[in-house]
Order: C-alpha cells, then structure tokens, then sequence
C-alpha cells in the first residue's frame, strides 16, 4: 500500500516539475539522517539501537509577489525511514517507513536576497508502515499500516549560490493521530538539508 501511494504522488510531483520551466517556479531535493541512538536497560538486560534517515522532494511556484516578501504554492512529498533493535532475551528488529504529502503554502522573507528565510503550512495525508520480527522464544513478525490525515508545518532558508541553485535547509513537523507508525504522541519531526533549483 505505501510502496503504491509513494509511486502515484511521485507521479503527479513529476508532472507538476515539468511546468517548472516557467518562470517563479523551484524544486528541492533534501534528506537528512538521524544519529544513531543508543539506551541500556529498556528491558531487563536488553540493550537497543536506532538510526534513520529521510528525504523530500519537493515543488513550488510563485503565487502572488509582494513588498514584503512571496507566497508560494509549496507541494513536498516526505519519506522517512527508521530502524531500531532491541537485544536482549531475545532479538527485535522494528522498521518503520513513513511518507507524508501535505501541499500547501510558503512564504519567503526577501526572496531576492542572498539569504532568505521562509515559513510553510500544509495539510494532506500520511501513510505509516510499521514491521517487526521478533527471535528469542520463537519467531514471529507483524506488520501495522495505516493512512491518516496530518497537518505539516515549519520553517527554513535558502542560502542563494548562484541564479539558479540554494542551499536550502528547513525544519518541519507533521502532527497527526497519536499512535501511528510506532509513535507514542503526535508530531513526527523532520530535519533536512539539500538544494533548490530555481527557474526565475
């Protein structure tokens, strides 16, 4: 299920790329790691690990131009994986991989500029895959999916190097029902860094 709707919103964002040709449109390409993490004594004599990673790719076109700055139509599509395992009595192995679609709105602060800082706002959904193979007193594995609605929100800048090419870096949280892909509360936060291809 996840691996069909990643394909489709690649799909239409390849489709909405192809306009960007025109004027006042951009596209990104991010990704981001997180370190891995490591905890003693989660479970009696167990000890854990987890590390993941991300990547977005995302469209944008130039809505409305002002004084004070630009409003953008912003359609990113956000991937996530993470792997985490447990050895103790026993051995998991738990993997989840989550994408969110929220197309919505950014606005950028001095567009024109060397540096300019942005803010964006969406809604859409997400799709959460949750597996894990457990091996200690027998083996067994499950798996968990699941598609819910998400709000997505954050902010970032673009470090112009050329015309045409920024450094692009940003901060964003999709906040959606509590429990979904393995996760206790809400907010899934993402960080990532990469370019932005400019057609101005």
């Amino acid at each position: 299920m996840l691996r069909n709707t990643v394909t489709a919103i690649l799909f239409s964002i390849a489709l909405a790329a192809c306009s960007a040709l025109a004027q006042t449109s951009d596209f990104s390409i991010l990704a981001g790691a997180y370190a891995p993490g490591f905890s003693v004594g989660g479970q009696p004599g167990s000890v854990s690990a987890s590390v993941g990673a991300n990547v977005q790719l995302g469209y944008g076109h130039q809505l409305l131009s002002t004084r004070n700055g630009s409003l953008d139509l912003d359609v990113p599509l956000t991937i996530t994986v993470h792997e985490g395992q447990v050895v103790g009595r026993g051995v998991s192995v738990t993997t989840r991989t989550d994408a969110f679609f929220t197309p919505g709105v950014r606005f950028r602060f001095a567009p024109e500029a060397r540096v300019s800082p942005f803010v964006v706002l969406g809604g859409g959904f997400g799709a959460f895959e949750k597996a894990e193979v457990r091996a200690g007193f027998g083996v067994g594995n499950s798996a968990n999916r699941a598609v819910s609605p998400v709000l997505g929100f954050g902010c970032g800048a673009d470090l112009r190097l050329t015309k045409l090419l920024s450094l692009r870096g940003q901060v964003r949280d999709f906040v959606g029902r509590a429990g979904l892909g393995g996760v206790e509360g809400r907010h899934h936060p993402v960080v990532s860094v990469g370019f932005g291809f400019h057609f101005r």
